[in-house]
């Protein structure tokens, strides 16, 4: 809903910058609880496996999130290549938020 709004809004350069800061907000926010919640939910003999887990994908993602921006940004003109990668990461954490729920 809030990236719909940069394309109607007046004022989209400082929407923008508010999601750019609420992005930066919420990183660290989300790796230092994310393991503490699993912790705290998963079962103990599974604890492990998945705090295992959870520190794989982060890794994976670490390494392939440069690669995908920077080809997203040298592929398209302008500031064209931030956007398409803000929303490719949006959609990708939206989606992975309906599946951790559903």
């Amino acid at each position: 809903m809030l990236l719909s709004a940069l394309y109607v809004s007046p004022h989209a350069e400082w929407l923008r910058i508010g999601l750019i800061a609420l992005g930066l907000g919420c990183t660290p926010i989300v790796c230092s609880l994310g393991p503490a919640v699993l912790a705290e939910v998963v079962p103990a003999e599974r604890r492990g496996a998945v705090l295992a887990t959870n520190n794989s994908v982060a890794a994976l993602a670490g390494i392939a999130a440069p690669v995908v921006g920077a080809v997203l940004i040298q592929g398209l003109p302008r500031a064209r290549g931030y956007e398409v990668g803000f929303a490719l990461s949006g959609a990708l954490r939206s989606q992975a938020a309906c599946l951790a729920t559903g």
